[in-house]
């Protein structure tokens, strides 16, 4: 019984001790919202779920970046495009053990494909 029940939530860590969560960082940084069409497409090469975020490597021109949305269910080879946000240069996640050199954490993402 007890293993149908916890087969049906979905679990994620707590963000740590002083760590805002994932509405209060939207807020805090003051992430600009959808208004009529995203202004960047990409690529996602890679997304890993890290809390209430997701961490997604998209191309972007000759190369990729890295942006930080709402957790989002994301794999390789979709289409996305995504609003202006705040970067973060050296971003470290304890939960994905990483640095990245820069993040940037996006508040709206819409799925192409």
């Amino acid at each position: 019984m007890a293993a149908l029940l916890l087969g049906s939530v979905t679990l994620h860590a707590e963000p740590p001790p002083g760590h805002p969560g994932v509405e209060e960082a939207e807020r805090m940084l003051q992430l600009p919202k959808r208004r009529g069409i995203l202004p960047h497409a990409g690529e996602v090469i890679a997304a890993r779920d890290s809390n209430g975020y997701t961490y997604v490597q998209v191309t972007h021109g000759d190369g990729s970046r890295w942006l930080a949305v709402p957790r989002t269910a994301l794999a390789p080879g979709m289409q996305i495009r995504y609003g202006d946000g705040r970067v973060f240069h050296n971003r470290y996640s304890r939960k994905l053990q990483r640095s990245f050199d820069a993040v940037l954490f996006v508040g709206d993402i819409q799925i192409l494909q």
